[in-house]
Order: structure tokens, then C-alpha cells, then sequence
């Protein structure tokens, strides 16, 4: 009925305490650990890990071997900020399974949490490399280490990765820029902003920031065709019509 009903909010709550249900129905010889550890799950998908943590305490009392159950209380505890608590629950899912690349990175993401940027480097790195998917928060807390361990090269290709990625946002490459002009690589940064002008070409924010950038490099002819094209895309735009007066 709430799955059905007109509050958008607990209508997807609903959904996915609904979906524990149905998958644990595919399952017909499982345990009610695992139901219940599905519904634990389900909680913190919605944002309800204090609701979640009893349940996979009583879990892991009966079946302390669960990675599912130690992976999901990882979590929660790393979403409510028990940071230290996150770090004992993962390391154990893990030693449960030490391929498993959700559990290096949310392991990983505990360390950084913790300012252990060494094994944090460490299990992010391990979770890439075993196919996390999708790569793109990994990417960014990996980047977030490198500059932490005074490696900015090792920020900016994690950056860069990020902003070519698929699912990259204009965000993305907005960051990846500000980072460029932060390490003085405008250039290499250029040829990235050129494929994301063609990936959204009538967006006027990739032009504009283009016209900034070869301003950056006192490239006028460059910043000239940029701030133009931005008025073609919106003609009300202040800043390209005040740089191409200057020009």
C-alpha cells in the first residue's frame, strides 16, 4: 500500500525494504539470518543504519562468519561517523573475503576517514584494480589521499579519470580545472575540456570555462571564439560579453 501511495519519499523507503523481501523469496532454503540481514541492508540503503545495526549485531551473534552481515554493519557504522567501529567490521568482512572490491573500498574509505592515508591508498587502489564499479567515488577518494600523501600528480589523474569518465558530471571537470590551475597544468587540462565541449556541446558553462582558461594562457584567439560561442548558446551571458569587450 505505501509502494502505491503518494509520498515520493516513502514510497521508495518502501520499495527497498519491499525488494529485501522479494529477493530473500528467491531463496527458498535461506536462513533468517539472511533475511535479515537483506532488511538490514535495505535500512541503510534508506538512510536508517541505527534501525540496521541491532538487527546485524543479532546476525553476526548467530553466524559470525557472515561477510554480508559484517560488510553491511561496516557501513553503517562508517555512515554514522563510528569510524573505529567501521574499521573492526571491515577488516573482518574482509578477511572473510579479501577479493570482494566493495568491502576495499568502503575499507579504504574508513582508513581515509581515519587519516591512514597509507592503507587507505592501499585498499582503494585494491578496489579499482578488482573491478569496483562504479569507478568514480573510489577515484575521488584516491585523489583525496594522493594530495593528503604530497602526491599531486597522483590527485590529478585520479581527477582527470574521473572527469572522461561515462558518468562524468560537469562538476567533475570544473574540479578536475580548478586542480589544474592549483598544480599549473592548464594545458594537459585543455585537451579534457575539449572532449567534455564535445560530450555537451550546447552547454555554454564548458565554453565559458574554456574562454577562462585560454584567457589563463594568453591565448586571446582561443578565449575570443569561446566567449562568442557562449553567446550564441545564451545571449544574456555577462561575463562572456564583458571578456569579449576587453578583448
Amino acid at each position: 500500500e505505501v509502494v502505491d501511495g503518494w509520498e515520493p519519499l516513502l514510497r521508495e523507503n518502501a520499495k527497498a525494504l519491499l525488494g529485501a523481501y522479494q529477493e530473500y523469496d528467491g531463496f527458498p532454503q535461506s536462513t533468517e539470518a539472511h533475511l535479515n540481514t537483506l532488511l538490514a541492508r535495505s535500512l541503510a540503503i534508506v538512510n536508517e543504519c541505527r534501525l540496521a545495526l541491532p538487527i546485524l549485531s543479532s546476525v553476526i551473534g548467530q553466524m559470525s562468519s557472515y561477510r554480508d552481515a559484517w560488510t553491511v554493519r561496516g557501513f553503517c557504522e562508517f555512515s554514522i561517523e563510528k569510524f573505529a567501529e567501521a574499521r573492526n567490521s571491515l577488516e573482518q568482512a574482509y578477511t572473510l573475503d579479501p577479493e570482494k572490491p566493495e568491502i576495499q573500498y568502503f575499507l579504504g574509505r574508513t582508513y581515509l576517514a581515519l587519516n591512514d592515508n597509507e592503507n587507505a591508498a592501499t585498499f582503494l587502489q585494491y578496489a579499482l584494480r578488482n573491478g569496483l564499479k562504479p569507478e568514480k567515488e573510489a577515484r575521488k577518494s584516491l585523489a583525496a589521499v594522493s594530495e593528503k600523501m604530497g602526491n599531486p600528480t597522483g590527485a590529478f589523474e585520479q581527477l582527470k579519470a574521473v572527469a572522461e569518465g561515462d558518468d562524468a558530471q560537469r562538476d567533475d571537470v570544473v574540479a578536475l580545472g580548478q586542480l589544474a590551475v592549483a598544480q599549473q597544468r592548464i594545458p594537459e587540462f585543455m585537451e579534457t575540456l575539449k572532449k567534455a565541449i564535445a560530450k555537451w556541446p550546447e552547454d555554454p558553462s564548458m565554453q565559458l570555462l574554456m574562454g577562462r582558461m585560454a584567457l589563463s594562457q594568453k591565448d586571446t584567439v582561443q578565449a575570443k571564439a569561446a566567449f562568442q560561442k557562449v553567446l550564441e548558446l545564451d545571449p544574456t551571458n555577462g561575463e562572456a560579453k564583458t571578456e569579449l569587450q576587453k578583448l
